[in-house]
């Protein structure tokens, strides 16, 4: 989920929560079942991790440090989407965040 969120980015992918010159707002492939699939694909990754090494402090340093982070960085980069995109909206009503939506 994570290089195919990658791949489908391309040129859109930024280190930081910002919008190109040329951005343009990516709605298919991963993107289609989750808004923000590069930090669902690593959130599960890190549980993954807890799970084939037993580590409770890695599961509570997830738990409560790594996925308010990426909460919080999703929702900046929402708001900078928003404000960019206004098909964004629509997108947000449609598709889950973190996780699909159930229909």
């Amino acid at each position: 989920m994570n290089v195919m969120g990658r791949f489908r980015l391309g040129s859109n992918w930024a280190n930081q929560v910002k919008i190109y010159k040329n951005q343009t707002l990516v709605t298919h492939g991963p993107y289609g079942f989750v808004r923000h699939p590069l930090y669902a694909s690593l959130i599960l990754m890190f549980y993954g991790g807890c799970l084939v090494y037993p580590n409770y402090l890695a599961f509570l340093a997830n738990t409560l440090i790594f996925i308010p982070f990426m909460y919080y960085r999703a929702k900046q980069e929402e708001i900078l989407l928003s404000k960019t995109f206004k098909e964004y909206k629509k997108y947000q009503k449609e598709v889950g965040m973190l996780f699909p939506k159930i229909k």
